[in-house]
């Protein structure tokens, strides 16, 4: 028996044709970053069986046995903080297949990092309390303006989280220098304490931020 299908395999004792897929996420420059932990679904084209369903690894890659190689097939990839993207490529053993997907109207793609951030982020200052950051698409930062024992404080998150040279605070209009500290590209989900923002003159007290 010729050994074409993920089905054929068992009788004659071929190996499974390789498919492999790669999901573009969030763009660094021009370099895509892979978008880890979203749903992946391969079915037929027509027909809509399904031959292959998980989720990408760390790096945005979902690999699977591909039952026919050279054949059109319809993919789908779907994630909580995403648009579900659905595309119908020849798939061929052996080579990757790229595909994209945008975030959602809830999450924003920062500069550096595969996985999108809600677009309200909150943090607890030791001192000053609860306060919320919320992102603008006009000054494309995370902003928390609130007022602490009298003074106004305005407290610019970056778009790009991975430089805190880039933040920018105001304590009464006056510039002060809080410390955003980022830990490599935020996880998810809640960010788990990946940023943190300390206030060198303790006056908001530090604090974590988190989705």
């Amino acid at each position: 028996m010729a050994c074409f299908t993920v089905w054929d395999i068992g009788a004659c004792g071929c190996s499974a044709p390789s498919g492999q897929i790669f999901v573009e996420g969030c763009y660094y420059s021009a370099i895509s970053l892979g978008a880890a932990g979203v749903t992946v679904t391969v079915n037929t084209y027509p027909g809509g069986m399904t031959v292959a369903s998980g989720a990408t690894d760390a790096t945005g890659t979902f690999d699977f046995t591909l039952p026919t190689s050279g054949a059109r097939y319809t993919v789908i990839v779907s994630g909580a903080r995403w648009t579900t993207s659905t595309t119908t490529p020849v798939l061929t053993a052996g080579v990757q297949y790229n595909c994209s997907i945008n975030a959602n109207t809830t999450y924003i793609c920062t500069f550096s990092c595969g996985t999108p951030l809600a677009k309200t982020l909150h943090c607890t200052f030791a001192n000053a309390g609860p306060q919320t950051f919320t992102f603008s698409s006009s000054t494309y930062a995370w902003t928390a303006s609130f007022t602490y024992l009298g003074t106004a404080y305005v407290i610019n998150l970056p778009y790009d989280v991975n430089y805190s040279s880039d933040m920018s605070a105001t304590a009464g209009g006056t510039a002060f220098y809080p410390v955003i500290d980022v830990v490599g590209c935020p996880t998810t989900p809640g960010l788990s304490g990946d940023i943190t923002c300390n206030d060198p003159g303790n006056v908001l007290g530090n604090a974590v931020i988190t989705e």
